[in-house]
């Protein structure tokens, strides 16, 4: 670590390996954005060393930040060089949320189609690729929703009804499968008072119920961060998870008064 006097002020600078490590990239990396004329280092010590200050770590991380979210190296440079009043982080930062809840949406749309084609072939439905082109045809204009993510609304969970454990990927696989099923079945009309429904409830209570439901969610937010109960509120992932609990509470109470 070198220091430099600016103005009778000492200001500690890291050499490119220690810049590297302490922000927790790679030497070439640092050379990359340079070379990209991007992140340059602020001084030159001794034998022409280069030489990196805090200023340039709150670059590097702007730059970071900004390749997270998926800019382009373009879109980083001006960024980097606009001025504060120009460069909007807000705006910036809730333009690229309603991309992703964009991207959110067709994923999930594309994964309950493939679940469609898969169980066509599975059970033998079909072989032929018209057919299966029909149902990803359909699929482009089908408004019907698409389950997002499994979680529970927190609240409605007691912390003694946690069933200890993480879910396997088993488990997991089994939940996907039931809230994929459940969302389809009450969006294409599906009654609280049918076989199906009841068949539905079935899988639910076998797999542990709301207290499974609540770890599914646990798991999802540490896996996605700080941020991901917010997102998952703002998409309205909540709002499915609790539908399909309000729906299986009613297919319940059905199915205790038919005893």
């Amino acid at each position: 670590m070198s220091k430099v006097n600016a103005q009778n002020n000492e200001e500690e600078l890291l050499s490119v390996g220690e810049f590297a490590k302490v922000v927790g990239v790679s030497i070439r990396t640092l050379q990359f954005y340079d070379q990209k004329g991007l992140l340059s280092p602020s001084a030159k010590g001794p034998q022409n060393q280069r030489l990196y200050s805090m200023a340039d770590r709150e670059r590097l991380y702007h730059i970071l930040v900004m390749k997270y979210l998926g800019y382009s190296l373009k879109d980083i440079d001006a960024s980097l060089k606009a001025s504060p009043e120009v460069c909007d982080t807000k705006e910036m930062f809730e333009a690229n949320l309603s991309q992703l809840e964009v991207d959110f949406d067709a994923l999930f749309k594309r994964m309950t189609v493939l679940r469609d084609l898969n169980s066509m072939v599975a059970e033998d439905k079909t072989d032929s690729w018209t057919e299966l082109a029909h149902v990803i045809e359909k699929s482009q204009t089908d408004a019907s929703p698409i389950w997002a993510a499994l979680c529970v609304q927190e609240e409605n969970v007691a912390d003694e009804e946690i069933i200890a454990g993480p879910l396997t990927a088993k488990e997991k696989k089994a939940w996907h499968m039931l809230m994929f099923d459940t969302i389809r079945y009450i969006h294409g009309g599906g009654k609280p008072d049918s076989a199906h429904a009841a068949d539905l409830l079935r899988r639910y209570d076998e797999m542990g119920g709301m207290a499974r439901a609540q770890m599914g969610r646990s798991m999802m937010v540490l896996a996605m961060g700080n941020s991901s109960k917010g997102l998952m509120n703002r998409l309205g992932i909540d709002g499915l998870m609790q539908q399909n609990l309000e729906f299986f509470e009613q297919v319940r109470k059905i199915q205790n008064n038919l005893q």
